[in-house]
């Protein structure tokens, strides 16, 4: 526990709290079973999450993603966190699938208050709740909230109950720190659209290739193996444009020239008024400046991690 009287000022009491996420869904897997039925369904290892949030797709047989989730322990089986428009189709799609494991999926988004803080390390937010992390610790239980490192300075705070009414949500500025870390996500409009190694999940932690089977397990194993990945996600940035232009979609074609060369994944407003995007776009043109059908004009941005040729 943390006794420095100094370390607990670090974080002003508002920052400290978070912002409301509203767009965050949450889905409990409850039961004895709950992990290791799980851990047939998910493309990551989950079976020691300990003081860890592991990041997972959940697929089609065919290899396509259907959600992105963030796994985290609980006492009685786990929690994954995943878009809230998502949240209770994939949890009625699991439940299909639970047969007669001792397992119980169930849509809980409602039963949490969800807050974001950017900004601040997560070792620093831990110490103002008295709480000294240790280096790899992703997930704190502090008996009342769950403390989750998402990286880059972004955590998530987790408390039981009804979700405050009549404050800001964070979600625009959550989602473009999301695209700075190059951290994907699947949305509604995304789903079953992209394949792990297109959204980079081979590259992030998001894959175990030693774990055994998982719905679409075939797919991935083929496409690490035989090296056939075409596509990746990748980050651009458009400069502030006319206000008659309109926002870029999910799934909306990016072109150099005349050839359609990739799609977006994700897209958020800048504070400069341009637009920044996770795009998922043909490997020969990643360095390109790529252009959206509405016209907007997208360079190539850095990621925080290598992306292979």
């Amino acid at each position: 526990m943390s006794t420095d009287p100094v370390a607990d000022r670090r974080v002003a009491p508002e920052a400290r709290a978070g912002r409301p996420l509203l767009g965050q869904g949450i889905i409990a897997v409850r039961g004895a079973d709950a992990v290791s039925f799980l851990q047939g369904q998910l493309t990551n290892d989950i079976r020691e999450l300990g003081s860890r949030v592991v990041t997972a797709a959940y697929q089609t047989p065919q290899g396509r993603v259907i959600a992105l989730v963030r796994v985290l322990a609980i006492a009685d089986g786990c929690l994954a966190l995943l878009p809230r428009g998502l949240a209770a189709p994939v949890a009625a799609r699991l439940s299909r699938y639970t047969l007669r494991a001792k397992a119980r999926v169930e849509d809980v988004s409602g039963e949490f208050d969800v807050r974001a803080v950017i900004g601040t390390p997560f070792h620093e937010l831990c110490a103002t709740h008295g709480i000294d992390s240790h280096p790899g610790q992703t997930h704190v239980d502090t008996g009342e909230q769950h403390l989750i490192d998402r990286g880059g300075g972004r955590t998530l705070v987790l408390t039981p109950g009804p979700r405050a009414a009549g404050q800001d949500d964070i979600g625009a500025a959550w989602a473009l720190a999301a695209i700075e870390a190059g951290d994907p996500e699947v949305w509604p409009e995304t789903t079953e659209s992209f394949t792990a190694h297109m959204l980079n999940l081979d590259l992030i932690g998001g894959v175990s290739f030693t774990k055994g089977c998982y719905t679409g397990q075939e797919i991935v194993a083929r496409t690490q193996h035989l090296g056939r990945v075409k596509r990746r996600l990748f980050r651009y940035r458009a400069a502030p444009a006319s206000a008659a232009l309109a926002p870029p979609a999910p799934l909306e074609a990016l072109h150099f020239g005349e050839l359609k060369v990739g799609e977006i994944a994700q897209c958020s407003l800048a504070p400069d008024g341009g637009w920044e995007c996770l795009a998922v776009v043909s490997l020969e043109s990643r360095d390109l400046n790529l252009a959206s059908a509405t016209g907007l004009q997208f360079m190539p941005a850095p990621l925080p991690y290598a992306v292979p040729s």
